[in-house]
């Protein structure tokens, strides 16, 4: 039998994990009633003006965005943002020009005594189209213009300083009061927000100038010929930016603060028989939105965990942490068993048989599962098991630190409640103990000074029947299981080491030697895999039938010949065939009696592909110098792939060689145990079996300590005559 190659190597077992992780995937995704392809969810078909069916109750406290009351934040800040003008430095700075072009010509006009039609040319010239010769008249009619025209130059400044506003006939100023002045400037822009009353604009320029004139302390009587004046030249200087206004409006919205509102828990949403108010669905919407995303989120990290326990699972559950390397059954239950595991947690989310405040475990067996992989596999297996699969579920908002440590504490109880069991009956203790551990360990775990006493006793009372259905499921499926995967389980062991089975007394009657002989290599196997943490039961039963073949022709083999070697009359060759047949005849008899996989290796592999040294070198005597293959003369099976094969191996050397020594002595055992030990070392046999030099050292210290006491010197008693009696 070839080596088991582990996981990573092997795309068969690859590919199956792969396709056993995406099954637990969808099989978690629909323990969802939220989720978004769930066709279950409680919020379907709720629309406006429907009939609630049901009441509806909020089951967690949810603060959400009322999406229509910040829209309507959003609008009013938007309408709050105020109008952006931008002033025109050079249009106002052009203002001031004509206006003491104006002056200065006018001054001059004014001081030589001109005429009026003059002084309209002189002005037509120098501002041409400003003035009519109506304007001429009336401001020679004016007796202090040059106290006018003083004012009017001070007034305009501040005019042009303020800003001359356009305000376009779809641009309303009216909702806000405001406008924004943007000035530009070669350092910087200046913003000066102004009110809507001290906005000047060409309409309402009069009014300005009268109050900019009272400001200054001056004289009504100006007033008009002030204004007179200013009009003149007056025009806007600051112009609506488009541009400018949208910037502000988007930097208002990015300032608006969402509109919260906050479901209580326990708050009635919807009342069976009412009718669904808009108001209704936005509370159940969000509510719906945050399941679903909780959901979401929650199925994504439980993805991500499920292919992290994946990736460990195969370095947890492979060599150097599990040894020997697991069968291909072995893989396959380990997966079946998670599959299982994880749609009885999906079943049990479903269906609503526990109340909501105890943990949902109590209703998976894990201690089941534990328990079957301790008996088929090994209790490191079981324990790594019950750690790996809760281990999914802890991306699941529902399942709490209390319902993981319930499912991982009752595997581990599982898996080790067994160690020790030798009787089938045992199984039924076990599934008492089981239920007295659960029931403990569910009430320790749900004790809390905030519940009642009754509460603490309900979750032992279901933790107990938890760990009850888990024994009697034990009980029921493992002798299934048993013959299915022909596994070598303490009870199948213990049956197989019975040696008053029929084909072991066939062997007491036919090679009586080969009987005795496996009965010394069972002795010496046992106690070497009890100190070496190997499996010795297992190891006693493969020693008793390692030998099966030779009962076909136990005359060939020299610990059955009591008249003669039948070997001395034939060529080696031929006793080579004859002596490597038994391992071929032991492996198909075992296949006829049904035994276990693991003693098929054992019987295969006790040999390993030694070399039969005699016969060997009994031909190299016939043949002289002429060379021969030693591979004709070799087994032809695999080297011992786990420690239990090759420490029968050497138990079965060391127990038929030992024969050979005469008087031996402590001393010369440890020499000839060791020489054998090495030996097979050196000639690769122990390279698959994960045996280590320490362990190496182990075997040969018990092999010498039983051997001693086969040979141990009995005391010689006189004889005694009958005249002494």
């Amino acid at each position: 039998m070839k080596t088991k190659k582990i996981i990573t190597n092997n795309p068969r077992k690859l590919l199956v994990l792969s396709c056993a992780g995406i099954i637990a995937f969808f099989l978690i995704m629909i323990s969802y009633p939220n989720n978004p392809l769930s066709s279950r969810s409680k919020y379907k078909n709720l629309e406006i003006g429907n009939t609630a069916e049901e009441t509806l109750v909020a089951d967690r406290s949810v603060t959400y965005i009322d999406n229509e009351a910040t829209e309507i934040k959003r609008e009013a800040a938007v309408n709050l943002v105020d109008p952006v003008f931008i002033q025109q430095k050079k249009a106002g700075e052009k203002l001031i020009s004509q206006f003491d072009l104006f002056s200065q010509v006018y001054a001059d006009l004014y001081r030589e005594n001109t005429n009026s039609e003059r002084i309209f040319y002189e002005l037509q010239s120098a501002l041409p189209g400003i003035f009519t010769r109506n304007d001429v008249a009336y401001l020679t009619s004016i007796k202090n213009i040059s106290d006018v025209i003083s004012a009017s130059r001070g007034v305009l400044l501040e005019i042009v300083s303020r800003g001359i506003v356009n305000i376009p006939e779809n641009v309303s100023i009216v909702q806000t009061g405001a406008v924004e002045i943007v000035k530009n400037s070669a350092a910087s822009d200046t913003q000066i927000i102004q009110r809507e009353e001290s906005v000047i604009t060409l309409n309402n320029l009069y009014g300005h100038i009268r109050d900019i004139l009272a400001e200054k302390g001056e004289s009504e009587d100006l007033l008009d010929p002030s204004a007179f004046c200013i009009g003149k030249f007056a025009s806007e200087t600051a112009f609506f930016s488009v541009e400018d206004t949208e910037k502000r409006k988007e930097e208002a919205l990015k300032e608006v603060v969402p509109v919260y509102n906050t479901i209580i828990s326990g708050e009635i949403l919807l009342r069976k028989g009412y009718s669904i108010t808009a108001e209704d669905m936005i509370k159940v919407n969000a509510l719906e939105n945050i399941s679903q995303r909780e959901s979401l989120y929650a199925i994504l990290s439980t993805a991500v965990i499920l292919f992290v326990v994946s990736f460990l699972s195969v370095l947890l559950f492979t060599p150097p942490v599990i040894t020997p390397s697991l069968s291909t059954e072995q893989f396959y239950l380990l997966i079946v068993f998670a599959l299982v595991y994880i749609g009885i947690y999906t079943l049990a989310q479903n269906v609503d048989l526990l109340p909501e405040k105890y943990p949902i475990t109590f209703l998976i067996p894990a201690a089941f599962f534990s328990m079957v992989i301790s008996l088929i596999i090994n209790t490191r297996t079981a324990v790594l098991f019950s750690l790996a699969v809760p281990a999914v579920f802890l991306g699941l908002p529902h399942l709490n630190s209390i319902a993981f440590l319930f499912s991982f504490l009752s595997g581990v109880a599982g898996a080790y409640v067994l160690r020790g069991t030798e009787r089938r009956i045992d199984l039924v203790k076990a599934t008492l103990v089981m239920t007295g551990i659960n029931a403990l360990t569910a009430f320790l775990l749900t004790l809390s000074p905030e519940k009642e006493f009754t509460e603490f006793m309900i979750a032992a009372f279901y933790g107990g029947i938890n760990g009850f259905i888990s024994g009697v499921l034990n009980l029921g499926i493992l002798p299934i299981l048993e013959h299915i995967l022909n596994a070598p389980t303490r009870f199948r062991l213990i049956e197989l080491s019975d040696i008053n089975a029929p084909l072991l007394k066939k062997m007491l009657t036919l090679a009586p030697g080969t009987y005795n002989h496996s009965l010394s290599v069972a002795n010496l196997a046992e106690a070497a895999c009890r100190e070496i943490d190997a499996n010795p039961l297992l190891a006693r039963v493969g020693a008793y039938y390692h030998d099966i073949g030779k009962i076909d022709q136990p005359e060939y083999f020299i610990e059955n010949q009591t008249e003669g070697n039948k070997h001395d009359y034939l060529n080696p060759s031929l006793s080579v065939a004859v002596i490597k047949s038994h391992v071929k005849l032991g492996i198909e008899r075992a296949k006829e009696l049904g035994l276990p996989r693991q003693v098929l290796d054992i019987i295969s592999q006790h040999h390993g592909s030694g070399l039969i040294h005699y016969f060997y070198a009994e031909a190299l005597k016939k043949r002289g110098n002429t060379r021969i293959d030693p591979e004709n003369f070799s087994y032809t099976e695999s080297p011992p792939t786990s420690k239990e094969a090759a420490v029968i191996m050497l138990a079965d050397s060391v127990e038929a060689s030992t024969r050979t020594l005469k008087k031996p002595t402590v001393a010369k055992l440890e020499k000839f145990v060791w020489n054998i030990i090495i030996e097979k070392f050196k000639n690769q046999q122990l390279n698959s079996s994960n045996l280590t030099f320490h362990d190496l050292e182990i075997i040969k210290k018990t092999f010498v300590h039983i051997l001693a006491g086969y040979f141990h010197s009995r005391i010689e008693y006189p004889e005694v005559n009958g005249n002494q009696k």
